[in-house]
């Protein structure tokens, strides 16, 4: 059984803890609506230019590339 202790003395601790507990909350809840605006924003532009022309990017890159010796290969 845990042991409760109603100290007035500790309670500015314990608003301190819940503050600090509340703020970190309420940053990762506010990082986690950013993101999630962020990508809704640019979805249509990630399946336009990611999954959409996937093997022609890889091609263009890989063609653009040189190889370990330093010449232009396939």
């Amino acid at each position: 059984m845990a042991i409760v202790s109603n100290d007035p003395a500790r309670w500015p601790a314990i608003n301190a803890y819940r503050f600090a507990i509340q703020l970190f909350c309420s940053f990762a809840v506010a990082t986690f609506v950013g993101v999630m605006y962020d990508w809704i924003l640019t979805f249509g532009q990630e399946v336009e230019l990611i999954w959409v022309s996937r093997v022609s990017c890889q091609r263009n890159t890989h063609d653009d590339t040189l190889n370990s010796r330093g010449n232009a290969g396939p």
